[in-house]
């Protein structure tokens, strides 16, 4: 095992469950253009910068309301050269229009995971701005998808594409044994 992986996935948060299959759908999909919704303390988005730094190509745009530019400490630091962090609100036409420039020559999203608010306004929101941004047979990540706590369930529910899978395990917080799931579509 990859021992900074293995350091990326100890981190004790409710997206620890999932962090080897977001590496391992970048590197094995070799993804050139990545795009995360929701930072916090940056364990899917290390876990992304990884992955492309072994493929050797590739770039990650990362969106979160807080200044999260500081997620790459020294033992990430020889990954900021495939990373862009925007600061803004995901549903503020400035920071998709900011989202939209990082994209050259009519380029598309290869892979988004939205991991922002997580009420159901936001998280629909979120979807309905940015999955445009995402190329057909692209692939969506929704992070809460069976969270009863969370908004991101009911959007799950009306997502219509028809290809579409829902990981219903993966415990958040042990404390209250809450399973958070994650949602992965692919688009038409």
């Amino acid at each position: 095992m990859e021992p900074t992986l293995e350091s990326i996935k100890s981190y004790p948060r409710a997206m620890r469950f999932y962090v080897y299959t977001v590496y391992e759908f970048v590197l094995e999909s070799k993804c050139k253009k990545i795009l995360t919704l929701g930072v916090q303390n940056g364990q899917a988005d290390r876990a992304i910068l990884l992955a492309i730094d072994n493929n050797k190509f590739g770039s990650l745009v990362s969106v979160d309301h807080k200044d999260r530019s500081t997620i790459l400490d020294e033992s990430f630091s020889d990954y900021k050269k495939y990373w862009t962090f925007i600061k803004g609100d995901t549903t503020d036409s400035n920071t998709i229009e900011k989202v939209k420039e990082t994209l050259k020559d009519g380029e598309l999203f290869d892979f988004l995971l939205i991991d922002g608010g997580h009420d159901y306004e936001t998280a629909k929101s979120d979807f309905e701005n940015y999955t445009p941004f995402v190329r057909s047979g692209g692939i969506v990540f929704l992070h809460d998808t069976v969270n009863k706590n969370a908004g991101v369930n009911r959007l799950w529910e009306e997502i219509t594409w028809p290809e579409k899978f829902n990981c219903n395990w993966g415990t958040g917080r042990a404390s209250d044994n809450l399973i958070v799931g994650m949602g992965i579509c692919k688009k038409p």
